[in-house]
């Protein structure tokens, strides 16, 4: 048999097909069928910049600090400011974002 991935998802998870009839054309999907994106909001505890992890090794993590020095796009943040924002770890550096 020459099923297509998507094919193959469906025929093996027959739940599935709940979610083929209630599609939004403009919402990406993965492998099985469920939304990319979820429309929901994500509560993070707020850090001060020197509660943040280490940047090496911990590229793509997300938090939002409290005490940040700038509000600049994309610039790397240093605490001891009182500029609430949120930031990204390249695994380098910790930025606004």
């Amino acid at each position: 048999m020459s099923d297509t991935y998507s094919e193959y998802v469906r025929r093996r998870a027959p739940w599935r097909r709940a979610f083929d009839h209630a599609r939004d054309p403009f919402t990406a999907r993965n492998a099985l069928g469920l939304p990319d994106v979820v429309p929901a909001t994500i509560k993070t505890t707020p850090l001060s910049v020197a509660q943040l992890p280490p940047a090496l090794g911990n590229g793509g993590m997300r938090a939002f600090v409290t005490d940040s020095n700038t509000v600049t796009f994309h610039a790397t943040v240093v605490g001891g400011g009182s500029n609430a924002v949120g930031v990204i770890c390249n695994g380098t550096v910790w930025y606004v974002g």
